[in-house]
């Protein structure tokens, strides 16, 4: 349009706040989805805004309840008339204030953005100084919106904290994982622990294409090393089900008492089950955690809830034994 910056693609209108705006865009510069976008708040700073949502429609042809011969007659209108009465609206969800110093800086914005501001394109310089990398830095990828814009991430910041890789299926969760990796041994010299229970990296190769700084190592379950109420929720027994909770448990300190570990501690678990339901109406003999021995009656109500561990843990042995191991994982993997 005639008077306007190319870099303006809209004025800011109808109800505004710190969080997100509305603009009427300028027809001949419509910014697509994900595209970033500045705008001024009440105070005169420069508010940095990302394009969420885009609505065309027609004045002539916007009600609802017209028929479609109402409509069908408008389209036969002059092409110059529908022009006219075309409206795009955009609306931007607020990222922060643009703050300029040595290096941008993004701050919270705590005032609404001023009705009839004019919206205009973030420009590259300002993108590229908040998406920069640097020393330290790694590239996963570009902006969507900004193909020239590239991403980094500070590779400081990412293990020092927890973070996630969050989006929908399809989204490229297991892409950008793979590029993390990538980066994070070939750029930085890095170790990387990767845990895959669906096998969605066994054909894993470094963007080199070689596999020699690939350890596969096989999965594994040392039951040894966890609690006994642990071991009780791996194998399904609900937190709810207190008595067979208890038996198993009872069992399970009394295998690592008997020094049982990977596959021979769960087979001696099934024995002591068996054990225990043929002494119903007597005592048997247990361990407890604290690795002392005490004794306990079994009585013939406690049958049921014996046979339902026995039933539980069978399960697991039958669909997991071939994991249950003695080796130590943690051992086998070394830096670099």
């Amino acid at each position: 349009m005639e008077g306007l910056p190319e870099d303006v693609v809209g004025l800011v209108f109808g109800p505004s706040s710190n969080t997100e705006f509305s603009f009427t865009v300028n027809p001949d510069n419509i910014p697509k989805f994900g595209e970033y976008v500045m705008a001024e708040n009440r105070d005169g700073e420069d508010v940095l805004g990302i394009v969420k949502e885009t609505v065309n429609f027609n004045k002539l042809i916007m009600d609802e309840s017209h028929s479609f011969s109402y409509v069908l007659k408008n389209l036969g209108a002059s092409e110059k008339l529908l022009q006219m009465n075309d409206v795009v609206v955009a609306t931007a969800k607020v990222l922060g204030v643009v703050k300029s110093g040595a290096e941008i800086d993004i701050q919270p914005n705590r005032v609404p953005v001023k009705p009839s501001s004019p919206v205009r394109l973030a420009n590259d310089k300002i993108l590229k100084e908040i998406f920069k990398g640097g020393h330290g830095y790694i590239e996963i990828g570009c902006l969507l919106a900004r193909s020239s814009i590239p991403v980094g991430l500070d590779v400081k910041e990412l293990v020092l904290r927890h973070f996630a890789i969050l989006a929908v299926t399809g989204g490229g969760k297991s892409n950008t994982a793979a590029v993390l990796i990538n980066e994070l041994v070939k750029k930085m010299g890095g170790t990387v622990i990767l845990i895959d229970p669906h096998g969605e990296y066994a054909t894993y190769r470094f963007e080199d294409g070689k596999e020699r700084d690939k350890v596969v190592l096989p999965a594994g379950i040392r039951p040894e090393t966890l609690e006994p109420w642990e071991f009780a929720s791996l194998v399904g027994i609900s937190r709810d089900a207190s008595v067979q909770r208890l038996h198993l448990e009872r069992m399970f300190t009394t295998a690592l008492h008997e020094n049982k570990s990977g596959k021979e501690l769960v087979e001696r678990i099934l024995e002591l089950t068996d054990e225990w339901i043929n002494s119903a109406g007597g005592e048997v003999e247990y361990f407890d955690i604290r690795n002392s021995q005490n004794r306990a009656r079994i009585d013939r109500q406690d049958i049921n809830s014996l046979s339902r561990v026995r039933e539980y843990v069978t399960a697991f042995y039958r669909t997991y034994g071939d994991l249950l191991t003695q080796n130590d994982l943690l051992a086998n993997i070394k830096p670099g």
